[in-house]
């Protein structure tokens, strides 16, 4: 568990005393109770020990973090309550991540923060926390020559960003402390920028260049028929812009169903494409992280010189036509569904393709030959 996870079951903790206790909704929520949530009675309350234990630390290393984003709010006598913007933060986490990783970095401010997260992050199975770090620490991993007052500079930046805490020390040493929102975009600024791409192509779902899929399967004949077909629709479709093949969403609800078939990967669909189409279209296989679990993003990489692209060897079942290719096949995209491309189609790639390849050769097509 990594301590932006540790702040989220922190701030649910929170939540579920709040919910069991009429005085933790009045009055607010001491540290202990929220630990006893997590690590049980005995734990908290037994004869062990858990004052000035790591777990204790954790806990209320926590607490300030999400004090300082105004998630928890303090009250009297060391009791904590639930914010308006804790609240929304259970509601939905990634919106919270996608706003504080939204900031723009210099190479030396990311270099330093990838640092300071990595140094002053600490991780155990059940809790997280962050340690202050000093300037021998970090100047060794960074390799700057500037020394010292290069290092006071950058890590000043960071903490006017509240991406780290920078407090200067005597004879130009410094100390340098992780804050939730720092390791928020170390560790969380790439599953946002997914997310919110995945969500704008959900928002105006399927066209000509995106085409989703509950889930994909190539177990049998038929299932490898409908992805070939899938991915040269894709590939011949005359459209600009990117081509996209997104598997995890359900076809009438739009909503994420779950991650794809495990079986799946590049080398796997490049293997059935070698073996099924001429030319092979290329392909870019990833399982990405979204906000509500693994998805996968295949986009076809249409190369104009090369189209049609067409079906090698006939494959699927004869009897559906759905799930059958045949030799010299070709496959468009008609709006959002995939069809077998008409005489007039085929005429259009193929002049498609000459006018790529007499560009290449530095011909003007226009020009009668």
């Amino acid at each position: 568990m990594d301590f932006v996870d540790w702040c989220g079951r922190v701030l649910t903790a929170m939540a579920e005393v709040r919910r069991a206790s009429t005085q933790a909704r009045s009055m607010g929520t001491r540290d202990l109770e929220i630990a006893a949530v997590i690590f049980g009675q005995d734990a908290v309350f037994g004869p062990s020990g858990f004052h000035g234990s790591e777990r204790h630390g954790a806990v209320n290393d926590a607490l300030s973090e999400l004090h300082q984003l105004g998630m928890v709010e303090e009250s009297s006598q060391s009791f904590w309550r639930l914010g308006q913007a804790g609240e929304q933060a259970l509601a939905d986490q990634v919106a919270l991540w996608t706003r504080l990783a939204q900031i723009e970095l210099t190479d030396e401010r990311r270099q330093l923060l990838e640092v300071v997260n990595r140094l002053s992050e600490h991780q155990a199975d059940d809790c997280a926390w962050a340690d202050w770090v000093t300037n021998d620490q970090v100047l060794p991993e960074l390799g700057w020559t500037g020394g010292p007052g290069e290092l006071h500079a950058v890590a000043k930046e960071l903490d006017e960003r509240k991406l780290a805490v920078y407090s200067p020390r005597g004879g130009g040493n410094l100390r340098l402390h992780a804050t939730y929102r720092g390791l928020v975009w170390g560790t969380r600024r790439q599953l946002t920028v997914e997310s919110r791409f995945i969500d704008d192509l959900v928002a105006v779902w399927e066209t000509t260049s995106v085409d989703f899929k509950l889930e994909v399967h190539t177990d049998s004949p038929s299932e490898k028929a409908e992805l070939i077909k899938d991915i040269l629709g894709l590939a011949n479709t005359q459209v600009s812009g990117r081509r996209w093949l997104i598997i995890g969403f359900h076809p009438k609800t739009h909503a994420y169903v779950g991650p794809p078939d495990p079986k799946l990967n590049q080398d796997h669909i490049e293997d059935l494409l070698s073996a099924y189409t001429r030319p092979v279209p290329r392909i870019d296989y990833r399982v990405i992280a979204y906000r509500l679990g693994p998805v996968a993003q295949l986009e076809v990489l249409r190369d104009p010189r090369s189209v049609p692209y067409r079906v090698k060897k006939a494959l699927g079942d004869k009897t559906i036509r759905e799930k059958h290719i045949e030799v010299d096949e070709v496959f468009v995209r008609h709006n959002s569904h995939t069809a077998r491309a008409d005489a007039l189609e085929i005429a259009d790639l193929d002049t498609e393709r000459e006018w790529a390849l007499a560009i290449e050769r530095g011909v003007d097509p226009a020009e009668p030959c």
